[in-house]
């Protein structure tokens, strides 16, 4: 079997991959949860009080921020990826 060499850049971007789809995975984790919080609060809307709501507040703003976070690592990956 011949070994397999990887360049620099190839290099490069199989760990940043690794390390995307890891934190990918804990992103999906957290998303899971974040949907059974939400379904669990249309079906016991008497458990909405002000730190429910304050809750619900950070999580979307952290939501938006990893989407943002990812797609940009995406473009960065893309953008190594297609440069010389």
């Amino acid at each position: 079997m011949s070994e397999l060499k990887l360049t620099r850049k190839e290099n490069e971007l199989a760990v940043e991959l690794l390390s995307l789809c890891d934190e990918f995975s804990e992103f999906n984790n957290c998303c899971s949860f974040l949907c059974d919080s939400f379904s669990h609060i249309v079906n016991h809307p008497e458990n909405i009080n002000k730190n429910t709501a304050n809750g619900f507040d950070c999580y979307a703003c952290w939501l938006k921020n990893q989407t943002y976070v990812f797609n940009e690592r995406l473009h960065a990956m893309h953008r190594l990826l297609c440069n010389d």
